[in-house]
C-alpha cells in the first residue's frame, strides 16, 4: 500500500486515534484474507487493490470539513403526526468524522428490494453504489434521482425481500462487491436512524479500524442495520411471527398447538437452508433482515446452498422461508452463535420469543432534526434555516419509534391536513403524487384508495372459529382471504384470489357527517358502502362513516346512520364484512382495524 509518510488520524467522537502503522498492519491482514477467498486470481487481486484504496479514502479526515448541509426534505409519519424531516447527503455516521468514501461497484453495493416503497432516501447516499430490484411502478415519482452509481432492475412482482437477496447472491456469486448491504425498500421501519447507521455499518465491514466503537453485534465482516433483536428457541417453539401466523389459522381450542406445529416445520426449513446442518436451538434475530456483510462471509456458504434455498420457494403464506432466513442469516454468513452486543434486555410484552433486546447506544435512533418553517421544500435547504436545538419529540425513547413514509400513510396525512391538524409543509407537494383531487366545478374533493384490514404477521385472513375452518383446518396451508376489500355482486368481502384493479378501487369523499366510500359498478352506477342489518353491503344512497384514529394511521370505521362498526368476524364462514354494534374482540385489532391505502398516479409529474 502506498501509505503517506505522515500519520493518518481518524477523529472519533470518543477521542480515539489510529496510526498509519496499525492501519498498515490491518490492511495487510485484509489482503491475506481476501487473497485466500479469491484463490490468488489476478482479477481478484485487482479488486483488492481497488478496495484498499477505498479504505484509505474512508480513513482520511477532510481538513476542511463541510459545514453547510446538503439536504432535501421528505414527509414522514411518526407518533400519528405527518412531519417533515431533512436527509443530509453529507457523510455522517454519527460516531466518527470520516471523510466521505469514494466507492466503486466492486467496493460496496446497497441491494434494495422494492415494491411500492418510497426510495427517495437513496438520494441521501450518493457515495454508495446502489442496485434496486424494483417490482413496482417503473416510472414512480417515489424512485430516486438517476445517477451514475445507481441501477434499477425492473422485475415481475414475485417474492419478498429474501427472494431478492438470494437471487442477487446466486447471480453475482463470482462478482460480489467487497461489501454488500441488503435492505428493504423502506429501511427506516426497522431502523429510524437509518442513514447514520448504514454508513457506520458499511464502514465497519470495509475497515473496522476506522469505524469507531462496535455496536449492536458487529463482528468481523458482518453488521446488522437494526437496533431491535429477538431470540428464538426451536425447542420450546418460541419462534415469533411464525407462531402468530399459525394461531390465526387455528380454532381457539387448538391455538395452544401452534408452537409445536410451527417448531417442526421451522426446524425442517432451517436445516435445508443451512445445507443439511441441524438447526441451532437458540437464534438471535436482527429484526428486518437488513445486514452489511463482506464478500468473504457470503462466500463461506457454497453457491448451491443459496440456489437450493431459492428452489425451496417462499412457503406458507408466501413468507415462511423469509421468517426463517431472517433468523439465520448470520449462520448462513458463517457467524456461528451470533448474538447482539451493547444492548438492553426488554420485557417481552406479547411477543412469542425467548428474549428481546435493543441497542443501548444511539444506534438506529433518529438523530435528524425536523424541518423548520421557511425551508426550501424538496430542494436544497439554506444553512441558516436549521437549528441545533433538540426538539422535545426527539427524546431518547421516541427517537426509536417507528417511522413511515407519508406515501405509506397518504390518506392519513391528507385527512389531518384537511382537518387543520397537519404539520407537514412538504405534504402539499407530495399529495400531488396520488389520485387526490381538490374541489373543481361540480366535483367535490375526493381521492382513490384501496381499503385493507390490518393483519399482524399473516398475509391472509382466515375465519378460524367458523364452521368452515373447523371442518377443514390445516395449519401450514395457504387457505385464506386476501387483505383487500372488494365488491363482489354488491356484497363487501375479502376475495380468495387477486382481482382486477377496478374491483378493489374505492372513492373517498366527504359528507356533512363524515366520510363516504363509493364505487362505480359495471353499470356505471354509483353505490356506497353501508349496512344492511348486520351485513356490510353496497347501497344506492350515501351512508356516512366516522374514522376513529388508531396507532400508525390505522382506523376503525363507524357507520353514523346504523351506529355500528365495520368488522370481520372469525366465527362466520367466508371473508364477508359485517356491521356490529360492538367489536367482537376489541383486543384483536385485525377484526375491526383498517388501513386506507391511497392509489398513486401512474406517471411521474
Amino acid at each position: 500500500l502506498n501509505l503517506r509518510p505522515f500519520i493518518l488520524r481518524v477523529s472519533y467522537r470518543y477521542n480515539h486515534e489510529v496510526s498509519s502503522g496499525l492501519l498498515h498492519k490491518h490492511c495487510r491482514s485484509s489482503f491475506s484474507v481476501a487473497s485466500e477467498a479469491c484463490n490468488e486470481r489476478q482479477d481478484c487481486m485487482d479488486r483488492q487493490t481497488s478496495s484498499s484504496k477505498a479504505l484509505l479514502q474512508v480513513s482520511q479526515v477532510s481538513q476542511n470539513r463541510v459545514s453547510k448541509r446538503d439536504s432535501f426534505g421528505m414527509c414522514v409519519v411518526r407518533d400519528e403526526h405527518c412531519i417533515d424531516l431533512f436527509l443530509d447527503r453529507n457523510w455522517d455516521d454519527g460516531v466518527t468524522e470520516n471523510q466521505a468514501p469514494e466507492l466503486k461497484w466492486s467496493d460496496a453495493q446497497l441491494v434494495v428490494a422494492r415494491y411500492d416503497e418510497d426510495l427517495r432516501w437513496l438520494d441521501a447516499l450518493p457515495q454508495i453504489p446502489a442496485l434496486v430490484y424494483n417490482r413496482g411502478e417503473r416510472h414512480s415519482v417515489l424512485l430516486p434521482r438517476p445517477r451514475e452509481n445507481l441501477r434499477i432492475i425492473q422485475q415481475a412482482n414475485r417474492g419478498r425481500e429474501d427472494q431478492v437477496f438470494l437471487e442477487h447472491i446466486v447471480k453475482n456469486y463470482d462478482k460480489l462487491a467487497q461489501a454488500t448491504v441488503f435492505l428493504q425498500g423502506w429501511p427506516f421501519g426497522h431502523c429510524p436512524g437509518f442513514l447514520q447507521s448504514v454508513r457506520r455499518a458499511l464502514t465497519f465491514v470495509l475497515d473496522p479500524q476506522v469505524a469507531g466503537p462496535t455496536t449492536a453485534g458487529y463482528v468481523k465482516g458482518l453488521a446488522p442495520v437494526t437496533g431491535t433483536f429477538w431470540q428464538y428457541n426451536t425447542q420450546n417453539g418460541r419462534l415469533g411471527l411464525a407462531v402468530e401466523m399459525a394461531q390465526r389459522h387455528l380454532p381457539d381450542e387448538l391455538s395452544h398447538t401452534a408452537e409445536s406445529v410451527v417448531r417442526e416445520a421451522y426446524s425442517r426449513i432451517c436445516s435445508k437452508l443451512l445445507g443439511g446442518k441441524p438447526c441451532p436451538s437458540l437464534q438471535w434475530v436482527a429484526e428486518g433482515a437488513q445486514w452489511a456483510v463482506s464478500k468473504e462471509r457470503i462466500l463461506r456458504t457454497p453457491r448451491h446452498v443459496y440456489q437450493s434455498a431459492m428452489e425451496l420457494g417462499e412457503g406458507w403464506e408466501g413468507k415462511f422461508r423469509g421468517l426463517v432466513l431472517e433468523a439465520i442469516w448470520p449462520l448462513v454468513f458463517g457467524a456461528e452463535a451470533w448474538h447482539p452486543t451493547e444492548v438492553d434486555y426488554l420485557p417481552l410484552e406479547a411477543a412469542r420469543a425467548n428474549n428481546r433486546a435493543r441497542s443501548n447506544d444511539a444506534y438506529c435512533e433518529l438523530q435528524m432534526e425536523p424541518y423548520r418553517e421557511g425551508e426550501s421544500g424538496l430542494g436544497d435547504a439554506p444553512e441558516s434555516s436549521y437549528t441545533t436545538e433538540t426538539a422535545t419529540w426527539l427524546d431518547r425513547k421516541r427517537s426509536r419509534h417507528l417511522l413511515f413514509s407519508c406515501s405509506q400513510r397518504a390518506e392519513y396525512c391528507e385527512r389531518t391536513m384537511r382537518s387543520g391538524e397537519g404539520q407537514s409543509q412538504l405534504w402539499q407537494t407530495e399529495r400531488t403524487y396520488f389520485e387526490i383531487y381538490d374541489s373543481s366545478g361540480l366535483l367535490p374533493w375526493h381521492m382513490k384508495v384501496k381499503l385493507r384490514p390490518v393483519l399482524f404477521g399473516s398475509s391472509l385472513w382466515w375465519p378460524r372459529n367458523s364452521p368452515q375452518a373447523r371442518q377443514s383446518w390445516r395449519v401450514l396451508s395457504d387457505m385464506g382471504y386476501l387483505p383487500v376489500i372488494a365488491e363482489v355482486n354488491r356484497s363487501v368481502q375479502l376475495p380468495e384470489q387477486e382481482l382486477p384493479q377496478e374491483l378493489v378501487e374505492w372513492t373517498v369523499s366527504e359528507s356533512t357527517e363524515g366520510i363516504l366510500f363509493s364505487r362505480i359498478n359495471e353499470m356505471q352506477e354509483q353505490h356506497f358502502l353501508g349496512c344492511d342489518g348486520d351485513l356490510a353491503t353496497m347501497l344506492q344512497s350515501p351512508s356516512s362513516w366516522k374514522l376513529i384514529s388508531m396507532l400508525n394511521g390505522w382506523s376503525r370505521f363507524y357507520n353514523v346512520e346504523e351506529k355500528k362498526y365495520l368488522s370481520l368476524d372469525d366465527r362466520r364462514d367466508g371473508g364477508s364484512l359485517y356491521c356490529m354494534e360492538e367489536i367482537p374482540n376489541p383486543d384483536v385489532l385485525e377484526e375491526a382495524a383498517f388501513f386506507i391505502e391511497a392509489i398513486p398516479k401512474s406517471q411521474r409529474l
